[in-house]
């Protein structure tokens, strides 16, 4: 945490301080029910639901897409 205002000048990108646990844990249930839903969807073959679908294409929070 003190050395935060010396990485983004350094080149790092996106640093963030985890502050909040809550929030860093409610993010890592989150990845991890993604990664063991799509663990089941390759074993099992068959085709996703509107609602899987639309689960795995949402972002993690504090997370963004480039």
């Amino acid at each position: 945490m003190r050395y935060m205002a010396c990485l983004e000048p350094a080149g790092f990108v996106d640093v963030k301080a985890f502050e909040d646990p809550d929030e860093t844990m409610r993010e890592l249930e989150l990845q991890i029910k993604k990664e063991m839903m799509v663990s089941e969807l390759l074993k099992s073959r068959r085709k996703l639901t509107k609602e899987e679908l639309s689960f795995l294409d949402e972002e993690l929070p504090g997370h963004s897409r480039k």
